[in-house]
């Protein structure tokens, strides 16, 4: 087959595409109801046009982009979050993973912190390490699985820094 003739066939296929497409849309409700629409009526409404990308980045590229920008074993306050930030609206971790991450402990709850503020870059691993074995031994069970959720996380990308370098 000539390059010619596939140009050709795609071009035919793209006009029907187009014509169904607008017949479709400009075509009156079936006269039983407006709701029993057809299977194809429902599909050409929710097509994309030929000329749209659609691109979907897997959480597994989102997290090699936060392992690419983000020591989590040298970070600072401001730097933890912008990481939940990058993680969060690049899909790959919900609000409230974002939320734990972010937060802070309390002096009373976690005094074992020495830079509990991060106030210059510190070791966000550690700290949640800290954070669940004071959790374990006081049996708080809704801060144990916070404290775990994160340590999953932030596991993951030190993992994925230490393939990187």
């Amino acid at each position: 087959m000539k390059i010619s003739q596939l140009i050709t066939a795609f071009q035919k296929y793209t006009d029907s595409q187009e014509k169904r497409t607008v017949a479709a849309d400009t075509a009156p409700p079936p006269a039983s109801t407006a709701a029993s629409k057809t299977e194809e009526t429902v599909l050409s409404e929710t097509r994309t046009t030929l000329t749209d990308d659609i691109v979907t980045v897997s959480p597994q590229a989102v997290f090699l982009f936060a392992a690419s920008q983000f020591d989590p074993q040298r970070i600072s306050r401001r730097e933890v979050s912008e990481l939940a930030n990058t993680l969060r609206d690049g899909g790959a971790i919900s609000e409230r993973d974002r939320d734990i991450l972010t937060s802070r402990p309390d002096a009373d709850d976690f005094p074992g912190s020495s830079n509990i503020d991060f106030r210059e870059s510190g070791d966000l691993i550690a700290d949640f390490q800290g954070r669940l074995s004071n959790d374990l031994a006081k049996s708080n069970v809704n801060n144990v699985e916070s404290d775990t959720r994160a340590l999953s996380i932030l596991g993951r990308l030190a993992s994925i820094r230490e393939e990187l370098l």
